[in-house]
């Protein structure tokens, strides 16, 4: 109150003129009490209104979030992107229906997430949808009493609370006024991380329950949508770089719109993004700035900020992370978590789990290279010698990693000093060197992370090893490939890490396909378009090829090196973009003018190639050809026919050999029969360029069959395609009996061996066309095959058989003798081919000989196991075509199989199709050795062997039980690589499925696994799976008195023994047989809580541990269903008892992996490494 002012509430009297009376005056200050006094003519001046001149602390949407002189950086005027699904969520909060009275939400996010972007599309959602008012309460914003005066009074109203980490004393005071006089109104409040301790305090303070809270968590904007976000920023001229920011700093939107505008302003090379002072400094401010706002504790968060940079992730879980960092900072453990978590508090840090990163990454590349880089001079300032000291193990690699991205990023400032990762580069170095393959392994892993940042480094460590060729060590073919790969993006060092990737894949012969991080196929991909990828990697794709060419070094089998163009000559590009689980691949057509030249260049190369005197490099450039002109539609079109004709021109120059005119035949052949009209004519442009010699009309019957050169279409006639070939065949013959015998055979055998390089495939009209050469010429064939006897096997294999074939059928005591020669050689390959003859006679009805017949018998039993191979076939040939049953069932009885590649499925083939064998047929005698072979056969897998079992159990059950057994007892008493008791999977009927008798065969196998035994888990391991299989696959009523019976017999050692086949029961038997499992639970309870506790274990084990499959996100659907239905169970049975805990227990394992899944799905990122 005024000093002047009397006891009573008046000033003295004051004589005057202009004065009418006493004056009551109140003084109070804003927020006061005045009590006035009605006492005569008294005149009040009440001041109780708000002052005229306090600014409204209220925004409307477009006054927050609009601000037209914002920077362009902190503007909100791009696209909302990646956060449609979180806006339906809040708006969904904001405008449903239910209880409306004090409805708070918490949007949390990091800094620079992109908050406010998200509030301002929610505003606009609410405004349309609710047809209501919005404010804003911004975190500058000065607040006093009264604040919701200010509000308008409609129903319905959204209040915003901006940023309330920075209001964290007077947020309680805010909410609570808000709820009382705005009680309908919705509460949004948005904070970031360092924020939610103080929320918690005012959520406490009013009394509500925080769980009721509903909070959503603004997450990193996947890498399709980072990229989409920086080309609005980056605008049409400099839209190409959006995935490269998308990259480097898309999991913070505000530095990726920062280094976008900047970008486009030409104020911020790309190249040096992630040193760029000015990013730095928006780095520092938008992130360290408030994280480190606390004095009495910035140093040492400072401090171990640092460490962490270095060192992530750090896992918390890891002793030596934290060892390291505590002698690092010279604190204690204990100390070290505390900080940990303040900081993860902050916001600055992020945990997963036992691991902690700092986020965004950007930053943790600022921080590091702030205490490790001298800023003007680039050179170390001692902090990362200092770190090299106090760690080893994991903390070790992760410094290298983390160590070589940031020395690349501000390399540019010390070209000619020492780096500071050189002391930790000499200590990898050693280890690599020193370390076994296993850690050799383990460090590739670490250097492929900065291979991209280190490639000079990196391919002086690999090369010896390259150039060493020690192609058995799999961590070679596996690992080193992907660094190279990774080093090869620095194009200064491309063709280095290009020629080393050739080397090293001459040692790898796997198929492309299948191995995607072998050296030839990361090759391909190097060559490959991208649609931000610049094209000087086809450039030097391109131009290593040609020069692995003219160096011989061309491989048939893949048309290596030539192979590598055919991506040059794709019409589209291809992009990979992950997100979370989701790999989106995208193909995105090329521009013509973009890919001409290198496309044109690449083409060159395959015509240079393809007029080399080398038959094997022409060929694999002819065949390349192929892929050249491969889907050329559309704008590529226009470049076939040139590219035809231009071949057409060089082979009138080239003139080819045959093999190499079939390979270009086969090139141009689909656009001879299916192109354009004018791809069609210069197709046959070619075509009219090959020669036409006899030896080319020969090659192409020899590598072709009747239908290779035809158009296959609904009117196709097969069989007339097959006489007109068999027409060209013969008339082939007829004009190469012209030739001497020496002479054909030259050129048989010059089209053989040489083809077989040229192709690396078997010709498919071998067989006919030596036939046809050697019918009804004996002395042709005679020549032909004692020629062939001066070959290799592979033309021993492809030429011996029909020509014996045809001997036998022109001069059978010639092939006689022939036979008894090749028997005398003992050669593997022309003892095979003389029984591929007999059983190539058997096939066209020819019936073999007493002499035939005697050398199979005599080679039954023969050393090599192709030989043995080709008996089984022919007796199984026997069987179908013979009229001897006996004598071609006792030949089938005498080859032992068993270690044949695919014995046990050539001689089960026996017993399926026309005129098939069956086991009755066979002697008891027969039947045992037959029966030891397949005991003793690595595997079952094939649907022959299996369907031949199954025919075995039902005739004769004991016998194909026995087997069974014989087989598991094998494995178990060597469990060795490759051998396989049981299949897979049945894919024929299972045995034992119709047998009469399958109680006793149950009761046998029970016996079988109550037997003491070394080491009873083998036995468990397929000997439920075989019990399972004669019960049928389900466990009935007559299944379940068997297990009963050991369970009632009170003895625990049988009941141990047997509880393992519970685990194969069917998925329904613990939900429906519930007085089952209580009287196995409670017979085994009797006797011991081990016995309990093992039988209740393989009970859940037939529920649990069948496949599971289910979608990113969600959890899996049997794991629900177990929940569910043990729910149910529980229900009926009485509460704590035996059974309960069984399926409690089924409850718990449940609830435990729906949890995993939904974890482990979140924890995905695909960013960076935890």
């Amino acid at each position: 109150m005024d000093e002047n002012v009397t006891p009573s509430g008046t000033e003295p009297d004051h004589a005057g003129p202009d004065t009418h009376g006493p004056v009551q005056r109140n003084t109070a200050t804003r927020g006061g009490m005045v009590n006035a006094v009605q006492n005569g003519p008294l005149t009040v001046n009440h001041h109780l209104h708000v002052e005229p001149s306090a600014p409204d602390p209220w925004l409307t949407p477009h006054d927050a979030f609009d601000d037209p002189q914002a920077a362009a950086y902190f503007s909100h005027r791009w696209d909302l992107v990646g956060r449609s699904e979180l806006v339906e969520q809040l708006s969904s909060f904001t405008t449903g229906e239910g209880r409306t009275e004090g409805r708070i939400g918490v949007l949390l996010g990091a800094a620079g997430g992109g908050k406010s972007r998200v509030l301002r599309a929610l505003a606009a959602e609410f405004a349309h949808r609710a047809e209501g008012v919005v404010r804003v309460l911004p975190a500058i914003a000065p607040v006093g009493h009264r604040l919701a005066e200010r509000l308008p009074a409609d129903a319905a109203l959204l209040i915003i609370i901006e940023d309330a980490h920075q209001r964290p004393e007077d947020l309680t005071g805010i909410v609570r006024e808000l709820r009382r006089e705005r009680p309908k109104a919705v509460v949004l409040v948005s904070t970031r991380p360092s924020g939610t301790a103080a929320l918690r305090k005012t959520l406490r303070q009013l009394r509500v329950d925080d769980a009721e809270v509903p909070t959503w968590e603004l997450g990193e904007l996947s890498t399709r949508d980072a990229a989409a976000l920086a080309a609005q920023a980056l605008g049409e001229a400099k839209e190409h770089l959006a995935r490269r920011l998308a990259a480097a700093v898309g999991d913070s939107p505000f530095l990726l719109v920062f280094s976008a505008v900047e970008i486009a302003r030409g104020r911020l090379d790309p190249r040096w993004l992630e040193s760029d002072a000015s990013l730095h400094q928006q780095v520092s401010e938008a992130f360290i700035a408030t994280a480190l706002a606390d004095p009495a504790t910035h140093d040492e968060d400072q401090a171990l900020l640092h460490a962490v940079a270095a060192l992530q992730p750090v896992r918390a879980d890891v002793p030596r992370f934290l060892e390291a960092m505590a002698a690092l900072l010279g604190t204690s453990d204990t100390v070290l978590r505390a900080q940990l978590s303040r900081l993860v508090d902050s916001g600055v840090l992020t945990r997963r789990g036992n691991s902690h990163r700092i986020l965004p990454d950007l930053l943790g590349d600022v921080l590091l290279a702030e205490a490790a880089i001298d800023p003007q001079s680039g050179a170390s300032t001692g902090f990362l010698e200092r770190v090299l000291a106090e760690t080893d193990g994991q903390p070790l690699t992760n410094l290298l990693a983390n160590t070589g991205r940031v020395d690349w990023q501000w390399s540019r400032l010390r070209p000619f000093g020492q780096s500071p990762v050189e002391p930790l580069w000499r200590l990898l170095e050693q280890e690599y060197t020193e370390g076994d393959p296993v850690t050799q392994s383990s460090l590739l892993k670490v250097v492929r992370k900065i291979a991209t940042f280190q490639p000079r480094r990196v391919l002086d460590l690999l090369r010896p090893v390259v150039e060493a060729g020690t192609a058995d060590a799999c961590h070679v073919l596996d690992d080193v490939p992907l660094v190279l790969a990774a080093a090869a993006h620095d194009p200064d060092h491309l063709g280095e890490a290009l020629d080393l990737l050739w080397k090293l894949g001459q040692h790898d012969l796997r198929p492309l396909h299948s191995t995607p991080q072998s050296a030839l196929r990361l090759l391909s991909d190097l060559a490959s378009y991208s649609p931000d990828k610049p094209l000087l990697y086809q450039e030097a794709v391109i131009d290593a090829v040609a020069r692995w060419a003219r160096q011989g070094a061309v491989s048939s089998a893949g048309r290596m090196p030539f192979a590598l163009l055919d991506r040059i000559f794709e019409t589209t590009a291809e992009r990979h973009e992950a997100d979370g689980w989701t790999l989106t691949i995208s193909r995105i057509p090329l521009l013509v003018e973009r890919v001409a030249t290198v496309r044109a260049r690449a083409y060159q190369v395959l015509l240079d190639a393809y007029g080399s005197p080398d038959p094997v490099q022409a060929g694999a450039a002819a065949r390349s050809f192929a892929e050249a002109f491969r889907d050329q539609s559309g704008p590529f079109e226009d470049s076939l026919v040139p590219a035809l004709e231009a071949l057409a021109a060089r082979t009138r120059e080239v003139q080819p050999g045959p093999l190499v005119a079939l390979a270009v035949r086969r090139s141009v052949h689909w656009h001879l029969a299916y192109g354009s009209e004018q791809a069609a004519a210069a197709a046959q442009t070619v075509l009219d360029a090959l020669p036409d010699s006899l030896p080319h009309r020969l090659a192409v019957l020899m590598y072709s069959d009747p239908h290779e050169w035809a158009v296959v279409n609904e009117e196709y006639d097969f069989e007339a395609a097959d006489n007109d070939w068999q027409r060209q065949v013969s008339e082939a013959a007829v004009q190469a009996s012209a030739w001497p015998n020496g002479t054909a055979w030259e050129v048989l055998r010059d089209l053989l061996e040489t083809g077989m390089q040229v192709f690396a495939e078997v010709p498919s009209g071998c067989t006919a066309l030596i036939a046809s050469m050697a019918s009804d010429r004996p002395a042709r064939t005679v020549a032909i095959i004692r020629g062939t006897l001066e070959c290799d096997d592979n033309t021993v294999d492809l030429v011996l058989a029909p020509a014996l074939k045809a001997l036998w059928g022109s001069e059978p005591q010639s092939a006689e003798q022939v036979a008894v020669d090749l028997l005398d050689t003992d050669r593997a390959a022309s003892v095979r081919a003389l029984v591929r003859a007999s059983a190539a006679r058997l096939a066209i009805g020819e019936a073999l000989r007493p002499q035939e017949l005697t050398m199979a018998s005599r080679l039954s039993t023969h050393a090599d196991t192709t030989v043995r191979t080709e008996v089984l076939r022919l007796a199984v040939a026997m069987i179908r075509h013979s009229a001897s049953r006996p004598e071609a069932i006792a030949l089938l009885c005498s080859v032992p199989f068993s270690d044949l590649g695919r014995g046990a499925a050539d001689f089960c083939w026996a017993f399926i199709g026309p005129n098939a064998l069956s086991w009755p047929e066979l002697t008891r005698d027969q039947r045992t050795v037959c029966a030891g072979e397949l005991a003793k056969t690595p595997t079952l897998d094939d649907h022959r062997v299996q369907s031949a079992i199954a025919a075995l159990s039902e005739a004769h059950e004991d016998e194909a039980l026995g087997l069974m057994l014989e087989r598991l007892e094998t494995w178990e008493d060597d469990p060795g690589r490759g051998f396989q008791p049981l299949p897979y999977a049945w894919s024929a009927a299972p045995p034992f499925r119709n047998s009469p008798h399958r109680v006793e065969l149950l009761r046998k196998l029970v016996r079988w696994f109550e037997e003491q035994r070394e080491k009873p888990w083998r036995r468990e391991l397929y000997g439920t799976n075989l019990f399972t299989i004669v019960a049928g696959g389900v466990y009935d009523s007559k299944v379940r008195e068997v297990l009963l019976e050991s369970f009632r017999s009170n003895d625990p050692a049988r009941m141990t023994a047997v509880a393992p086949l519970l685990s194969g029961a069917h998925g329904e038997l613990l939900w429906e047989e519930t007085e089952f499992v209580t009287e196995m639970l409670r017979a085994a309870a009797q006797h011991s809580e081990e016995l309990y506790r093992r039988v209740g274990g393989y009970l859940m084990s037939s529920v649990t541990s069948a496949v599971k499959s289910s979608s990113p996100g969600e959890p899996y659907p049997e794991d629900l269903e177990i929940r569910e239905r043990a729910t149910r169970v529980r229900a009926t049975l009485p509460a704590g008892s035996l059974e309960d805990r069984l399926y409690a227990a089924l409850q718990d394992h449940a609830s435990a992996e729906i949890g995993r899944a939904l974890r482990e799905d979140l924890d995905f990122d695909v960013r960076r490494q935890w």
